[in-house]
């Protein structure tokens, strides 16, 4: 029907377009203005469509490793003249979208690839040419990374290994715990580098309480950003006193608690004093230079500094041998804000790992602030970071053992509804793998209507990928009880289009799986008496797909052998 566009469709040229123009605006920002989208087959490269089929496979290094460019090759519809297709398209990401990549994607910028040459040529064939920058930035490389001189052209200054030692790993707790904004900075760039480097996979499993440490940190940035609406109280996590959240809990006050043991026994055992001379027997015990009385009232503290009896460095010394914060430097919101999104970043990009999926989900108090920042949806970013790290690790998420998993669910439900088209992708590709995990189906049975309509629009989506994912959800769903079968099946067009998938000629391994889905789905919906009305208008249908696709033949005979036994019965129950 001519005149008629799919809204669909719209959005996805205009998700293009927007792309196009952004990576445009980028390269003319590093000095190309002369910078063309290429072309590839005799028309123009869709350069978005590109740069999500690689970064959704985890970036350039992992495809490049896993040798997925064929299977990449395969979602353009290129003609039979192109023989170098995969080549031609490795070549054109690594010269035009690569930095995009590294700076938007991993959040670690680097100068552009066309400035170093080459990724197919190795490190070594560059010469060094200098040791002496004063600034430089850092390309991931195999086992090492490169120094690249940003003034020079083909200019490689040396190369830098990244393996971590041991010293390294323990700085990198140390950092966290600091608080202290130049260990912060050196740490997250570190980490950077380290998320980036897949010839030597960073693993948590050499990195002891190094995650600990991370999230004591996240949550600390988290609490002082107002901005964020992040709350204690919605981690379902042990808040200690106050003196245990001046310390960000966790480590933190377990360590002050083993110092401090040995003073409160020998305090103990010393003889109680009067109210005025209370504060005495503390500060005898910590060895002050000048021993002296302090009380509980501030104006007899204030006396005893104007006497010089005691000095403002003494206090400051009783307090931090007490267990008592020391002084922090002062942070911007800002800047703390900066400090989640990269370690957001971080987690993101090492979550990629297989090894580090089982650390991160025994860090039970990362994922419950990763929840709790994906469930304010205050902050774009911060919620797309927090929803990838979610997605990564969500095929081991059991929502009943996470206090906020009714928020969560909310904010994931209404990004299937949203206008950006990854973050839609990203959150049903996370449904999908929340309903592998045994007991999760009872709260996605449970979702209000609107995730039911969510999943049937996504049935007609242009991706193939898509429509897989909200059909594995839709199919143990539609197993469940008789009420649940009878809301999906009322839901508008649903029953069309699952006939439609199943009846349609599929060629692709995706494509086949979309039909046993459909074939799946319907196939449990029947066991409603009500649904089965609803079926006989498409047994001609059906009927078709039973005697042609031998890989869905015996569901679909079974369910016709079903709606014949329903209508032999049915007019007996009416009489």
């Amino acid at each position: 029907m001519q005149g008629v566009t799919n809204p669909m469709d719209e959005g996805e040229a205009l998700e293009t377009q927007r792309f196009k123009e952004n990576l445009i605006k980028f390269h003319a920002e590093d000095g190309n203005t002369s910078f063309r989208i290429p072309q590839i087959g005799g028309k123009e490269l869709d350069v978005y469509k590109l740069y999500t089929s690689v970064t959704s496979r985890g970036g350039y290094e992992k495809v490049t490793v896993n040798k997925d460019w064929k299977n990449i090759v395969h979602e353009f519809d290129l003609p039979p003249s192109c023989t170098s297709a995969s080549f031609t398209l490795k070549h054109h990401y690594v010269k035009y979208l690569l930095h995009y990549e590294r700076k938007h994607f991993s959040g670690f910028d680097c100068p552009p690839i066309s400035s170093v040459r080459s990724l197919a040529a190795p490190i070594s064939e560059f010469a060094p040419k200098s040791h002496g920058l004063s600034h430089s930035d850092y390309l991931a490389y195999g086992n090492y990374v490169a120094s690249v001189n940003v003034a020079s052209k083909n200019a490689v200054t040396k190369r830098v290994k990244v393996e971590q030692t041991t010293v390294e790993s323990k700085r990198l707790v140390l950092a966290f715990e600091s608080h202290l904004s130049a260990e912060i900075n050196w740490a997250l760039n570190t980490l950077s580098i380290f998320s980036c480097n897949v010839g030597n996979p960073f693993l948590f499993e050499n990195n002891t309480f190094l995650l600990d440490s991370i999230s004591n940190y996240l949550e600390y940035c988290a609490l002082n950003v107002p901005y964020l609406h992040f709350s204690s109280t919605k981690l379902g996590l042990a808040v200690g006193g106050e003196k245990d959240k001046k310390l960000g809990g966790g480590q933190g006050a377990a360590l002050v608690a083993g110092r401090s043991s040995a003073r409160l026994k020998k305090a103990e055992q010393m003889p109680a004093k009067s109210e005025g001379e209370e504060e005495l027997q503390d500060l005898d015990l910590y060895s002050l230079d000048k021993k002296c009385v302090v009380t509980n009232k501030t104006s007899d503290i204030e006396v005893l500094l104007r006497n010089n009896m005691i000095t403002p460095f003494d206090l400051l010394r009783a307090k931090r041998k007490r267990g008592v914060n020391g002084l922090y430097e002062t942070v911007s919101e800002l800047q703390l804000l900066e400090y989640i999104k990269q370690i957001l970043l971080i987690i993101r990009n090492l979550s990629y790992i297989k090894a580090n999926e089982h650390y991160i989900m025994k860090c039970s108090k990362l994922v419950e602030i990763l929840l709790a920042l994906f469930s304010s949806y205050t902050d774009a970013e911060v919620t797309t970071y927090s929803l990838e790290c979610i997605c990564n690790i969500s095929k081991h998420v059991i929502l009943s053992d996470y206090k906020t998993t009714e928020e969560f669910l909310k904010t994931l439900m209404e990004c299937l509804s949203s206008a950006n088209q990854s973050t839609q992708e990203t959150a049903i590709e996370t449904f999908r793998r929340l309903s592998l995990s045994s007991g999760n189906e009872e709260y996605l049975e449970k979702m209000p209507p609107e995730f039911l309509k969510h999943l049937v629009n996504l049935m007609v989506s242009p991706n193939p990928e898509v429509r897989e994912a909200a059909l594995e959800i839709l199919c143990p769903i539609s197993d469940r009880k008789i009420v649940t079968k009878l809301k999906i099946a009322k839901e508008p067009h649903c029953i069309k289009r699952l006939v439609g998938l199943l009846c349609s000629s599929p060629e692709t391994e995706v494509e086949m799986k979309i039909a046993k889905l459909a074939a799946l789905t319907l196939a449990n919906l029947s066991l409603a008496p009500a649904v089965k009305d609803q079926l006989m208008i498409y047994e001609p249908e059906i009927m078709m797909v039973a005697s042609s696709d031998k890989m869905v033949t015996d569901i679909v005979c079974n369910m016709l052998a079903e709606l014949d036994m329903y209508q032999l019965t049915k007019p007996h129950s009416q009489t």
